[in-house]
This record gives structure tokens, C-alpha cells and sequence, in this order.
């Protein structure tokens, strides 16, 4: 049966872990839409781990980003620090003062790991790297007699490209960081130039397997930056704006998830306008229906994450 014009069937092969911020925790909802039966699936059980009070000490309040590093650990970021999880035992790590290796900021929006295996953190107050053998974060903050230091303290997500370059998202602007040389260069919307940033209000970012750059803004929708400037050089790129009246256009500008299928193409969550899938081409949206209680179709209109 076709679906209807406008509809995505899902590939038999995908699989969404789609995060949705509740208003007390995070939904974990699994999407499987025309997979096969699996025996089992209706005797699943979870293990609770972690409470939704943010106040514990013990404890992250609601779970913004999930990564696993490469010695197996689990890291889970919250909105009061991050827990490190080795299949047994919890370790919590809080915000402390600058310099005494401790967060440089409690609420942690993102998470990355880079090709050496280093754990990156992205916080409402800097960047922190997690040095694994004296267990302690360095951390990165903007200062203002430095214009190579961090741009804006304000981060929300995070990306590695594909020479080690560290790209972060902030609330001011797109940052990109020489994990060797600990400098940042800084890329701000420009109105005089359709090709610069779209927003400075940056929710989500995502190197592709291409080595693309994609933007995701809270207010002017996504962009598409085909060669990655190098020093010296502006950033150019593509900007994909909502348009309601357009089915194959985004419906909303606020960006909330980009994730790359195992087909290379690009998913987009939004906040209010539900998914989106961008075509092999690049250049037309096909949207996720969203009718509550019906089989196989999402279930709510705000995505918050993509995996």
C-alpha cells in the first residue's frame, strides 16, 4: 500500500530512540515502525537508575544527552552535572569552582567524544574536557581579554569533524575549537549576508559523514555549510527557512535534533512541528504525520533528540 503523499514510511532497518523532554524527566520512546516482531518485546523491563529531583546531590535532575566513551563507560548529562555509570555504580560530578577540576557549569546540555577518546562537555557556563587518569575536568570560559578563548560560555551542542576540529553551538554564535592549541575561532550572523550564520541562537549541530555542518537555530530554522572555513575564512552556507505553506519545507524554525541515517540522510526534529526527513537531493522535507494514538505515527510534536 502507498502511503499517502506528504507521509514517511520508515525503512524496516531504522530505528528512532527519540528523547522526549517531559515536563518532570526524559521519555525514552522507541519507534519501530514496520520492523519485524521480535519475541520477548512485551516482557522489556527498565532499571531505574536515576530520580528526576535535580536538588539531590546524588543525583542530575532531567537527562539532556547520553554517550558512551571508549572504555565502556556510560555518561549520562543532566541539568545538575553529569553521572558516569560502569554497569554497577554511579559517579556523580558537580559544579566547583574554576580551576579545582570540577564542571565550570552544572547544567550540561551536550556531550562529545573525540578520535583520542577524550570526553567533551558542553555547559550553560563553558566547555570541559574530562581528563580520564587524574579524574578531574579542565575547563574552557570565555575571557574577554583573550579573542581567541571561548566566544560564549553558553553551550548547547557539540560536533568533531572529521580532522579533530571540535565545533560548538552556543546561544551567541558558532564557535570551532584546536583541541591542540586550546584556541576558538567564532562565526555570528551578519543581516548584509544570506550566506552567513542564520542565527546566533544555535540549538543543534551535526557533522555528517560527508563532513557537512549542519545548524540547527532556535528562531531561523537550518543550515547547510558544504566546506568547512578554514582560519581567515567567512563561513557560507545553505539556510533551509520554515515555510508552513510549503509541504516540503521545514514548518517550524525552532531546531531542537539532527541526526544521519545509515543512508546519509538528514532527520529533523523540531520543537512544535514534530520530524522531518530532507531528501537524497538535499533540497525537499518530507514530514513525519502526527496523530496521537494512531499506530505508527508520532506521537507528539516536540523532538528532542535523535540517535
Amino acid at each position: 500500500m502507498t502511503p499517502p503523499q506528504g507521509h514517511i514510511s520508515l525503512p524496516m532497518a531504522l530505528l528512532f530512540r527519540v528523547l522526549l523532554r517531559a515536563l518532570y524527566g526524559v521519555l525514552l520512546l522507541g519507534l519501530a515502525a514496520a520492523m519485524p516482531a521480535r519475541a520477548g518485546n512485551d516482557n522489556l523491563s527498565f532499571e531505574h537508575l536515576l530520580t528526576n529531583d535535580a536538588d539531590l546531590r546524588d543525583n542530575i535532575g532531567a537527562v539532556n544527552a547520553i554517550k558512551q566513551d571508549q572504555q565502556g563507560f556510560m555518561w549520562f548529562a543532566g541539568e545538575n552535572g553529569v553521572a558516569r555509570y560502569d554497569g554497577h555504580n554511579l559517579v556523580f560530578y558537580h559544579e566547583g569552582r574554576l580551576g579545582s577540576g570540577q564542571l565550570c557549569g552544572n547544567f550540561v546540555w551536550d556531550l562529545a567524544v573525540d578520535k583520542s577518546g577524550e570526553l567533551w562537555l558542553a555547559t550553560q557556563k563553558g566547555l570541559n574536557r574530562y581528563d580520564r587518569a587524574g579524574d578531574r575536568f579542565e575547563s574552557f570560559v570565555h575571557d574577554a581579554q583573550n579573542p581567541n578563548s571561548l566566544g560564549e560560555d553558553y553551550i548547547r551542542s557539540l560536533a568533531f569533524d572529521a580532522t579533530g576540529l571540535l565545533w560548538l553551538g552556543t546561544q551567541n554564535g558558532l564557535d570551532v575549537m584546536d583541541p591542540v592549541r586550546g584556541t576558538f575561532r567564532h562565526y555570528r550572523h551578519d543581516p548584509a549576508d544570506t550566506q552567513s550564520l542564520s542565527s546566533n541562537s544555535i540549538r543543534r549541530i551535526k557533522i555528517d559523514s560527508q563532513n557537512r555542518l549542519w545548524i540547527g537555530t532556535a528562531d531561523a530554522g537550518l543550515m547547510r555549510v558544504d566546506q568547512l572555513p578554514k582560519p581567515g575564512e567567512a563561513l557560507q552556507g545553505v539556510r533551509y527557512l520554515a515555510d508552513v505553506n510549503n509541504p516540503t519545507a521545514l514548518n517550524t524554525s525552532k531546531i531542537n535534533a539532527l541526526e544521519e541515517d545509515a543512508e546519509g540522510r538528514l532527520w529533523v526534529g523540531t520543537y512544535g512541528g514534530g520530524l522531518h526527513r530532507l531528501s537524497a537531493d538535499l533540497k525537499e522535507f518530507t514530514r513525519l504525520p502526527i496523530r496521537a494514538g494512531k499506530k505508527n505515527m508520532l506521537i507528539a510534536q516536540v523532538v528532542e533528540s535523535i540517535t
